[in-house]
């Protein structure tokens, strides 16, 4: 009885170390273009490695990725020059005592960003980041019929030009001038 007890424990226990290491977490090189503080640029393969303030930088595929200081960085540009470019910046927040890590998405005679809790998940939002678990989890919580007639999943900005976005709910965006 009790080897089947002592079985059942160590079952359950590398079950469950085992089942997170299938996750489904990203973190690609993705193609960029720094802009850096003193301007000059670097082109090539940026990655945020654990957190946005941690970002590695190489010039080609087969280079040894570099870290870069953040506080370095103007902007990063991702997939620069094709349809998909999207503009990040580290703003001063709260009186400079923190920076925070934003997606420029309207710039004229005002600047809006957007920010997300996980800064992570605003620069790879184009990858599904999600464990096996919370995609699980996720599927539960939607497929319920209160999900269905009482949550959003997305709220719709109205940019001062007439366009219209769409963001996930959790964003919070802030206006700048230019």
């Amino acid at each position: 009885m009790n080897r089947i007890l002592i079985s059942f424990i160590i079952l359950i226990s590398f079950s469950n170390c085992f089942s997170q290491d299938f996750e489904l977490r990203v973190t690609p090189f993705i193609k960029s273009k720094i802009i850096y503080k003193d301007s000059t640029i670097n082109i090539g393969l940026i990655r945020m490695v654990g957190s946005v303030f941690k970002p590695r930088f190489k010039k080609e595929e087969k280079v040894k990725e570099r870290k870069i200081d953040y506080e370095l960085i103007e902007k990063i540009i991702i997939y620069p020059e094709t349809d998909k470019e999207r503009v990040f910046q580290y703003l001063n927040n709260n009186y400079n005592k923190f920076e925070i890590f934003v997606e420029l998405i309207y710039t004229d005679v005002i600047s809006i960003f957007i920010n997300l809790s996980d800064p992570d998940d605003l620069f790879y939002s184009d990858f599904n980041r999600q464990s096996i678990s919370e995609a699980l989890n996720q599927t539960r919580f939607e497929n319920s019929t209160w999900f269905k007639t009482k949550l959003k999943k997305s709220d719709t900005l109205h940019l001062p030009n007439g366009e219209k976005i769409t963001l996930p709910l959790r964003y919070t965006y802030y206006r700048g001038l230019s």
